[in-house]
């Protein structure tokens, strides 16, 4: 009998065994395929309708599953792969396990929580941000440009404080870290202005003071929202020792319908967003994630999301 849920995901990543073992708890059949052991036997069956996933020689059709699980960091850089010599190797793996996904997605009546589609939202900031403008246009967001070149008219549209941020969600900067939103120093800015166009376009934002963010997750149309209070003058919670602490809740707030709005106008059934609040007690929309992390917040802060993402996603999805 096949299971109810299928989960993807690398076979050292403790957090999909944390979401399995969730699953299981909650009394749903489930089912881990992991990537990334050594040794293992893979083959691509296809056909002008479909595509599948062979491991070890056993097929995974995805039209047999209810529900898939399949979390893209998990799965982006297999330790199968060569991390500090094969880019090639990786660049390949990722393509045909993207390819795959999103073909088998595309024909099977299983209900995903982050589509393998949602990928390729995640790297379109700047349209992400304007998809945003136009569904909510109460909703502030604050002055964006993605360049390699800071011209006057930019400093002047992001003002003298700008943070910078990665357009790839993915951009590792070191093993197990990953690039965060970073304050620009006075010295970092004017360096920036002085060598000319930078080797890569970046994401440029206007800073804005605050103490208090928010990462937020709708899941077909509910929200739970974590607020992090923040050591002052931190551009993002998760550097080091910028959070002081968490509140996590299901309780309305103010900008939720704004967060169901743009999710519904993304046609995704999963979002994760950034804000944060300035001086004034101004919400502020500063970053739209379809393949936003929650675990980061588990390991921090000792807290569970797991739970409630995943049975507002079984429950919601089985209700139509």
């Amino acid at each position: 009998m096949t299971a109810e849920v299928l989960v993807i995901g690398r076979h050292d990543d403790q957090h999909v065994a944390r979401c399995a073992a969730v699953l299981g708890a909650a009394g749903r059949t489930c089912e881990v395929l992991w990537l990334g052991l050594a040794r293992q036997r893979y083959r691509i069956h296809g056909d002008l309708a479909s595509m599948e996933l062979g491991l070890d020689g056993r097929r995974y059709p995805l039209a047999d599953y209810r529900h898939v699980l399949c979390l893209p960091m998990a799965v982006n850089r297999p330790s199968m792969v060569d991390t500090d010599g094969d880019e090639f190797g990786e660049r390949e793996w990722n393509a045909l396990l993207r390819s795959v996904l999103v073909r088998s997605a595309a024909h099977s009546p299983a209900a995903w929580l982050i589509h393998p589609d949602a990928d390729l939202l995640q790297d379109r900031k700047i349209a992400l941000l304007q998809c945003a403008a136009r569904a909510c246009p109460e909703l502030a967001i604050p002055p964006t440009v993605i360049t390699n070149e800071l011209l006057d008219a930019d400093v002047a549209l992001l003002g003298d404080r700008i943070v910078v941020k990665p357009i790839n969600a993915w951009q590792e900067v070191s093993p197990g870290r990953y690039f965060n939103t970073t304050l620009l120093t006075d010295a970092a800015l004017a360096k920036i202005r002085q060598v000319g166009p930078l080797d890569t376009l970046t994401i440029f934002q206007r800073f804005l003071p605050h103490s208090i963010e928010y990462r937020c997750y709708c899941v077909h149309n509910a929200v739970l929202t974590v607020r992090l209070q923040v050591a002052p003058g931190s551009a993002d919670s998760r550097l080091p020792g910028a959070s002081q602490g968490a509140t996590v809740t299901t309780d309305e707030q103010d900008f939720a319908p704004a967060l169901r709005e743009i999710t519904r106008s993304l046609r995704v059934h999963y979002c994760c967003f950034d804000m944060v609040m300035d001086g004034s007690g101004r919400s502020w929309l500063t970053d739209i994630n379809p393949t936003g992390s929650w675990r980061y917040l588990e390991n921090q802060f000792d807290c569970d999301l797991t739970s409630w993402i995943l049975a507002t996603w079984l429950g919601r999805s089985t209700d139509g």
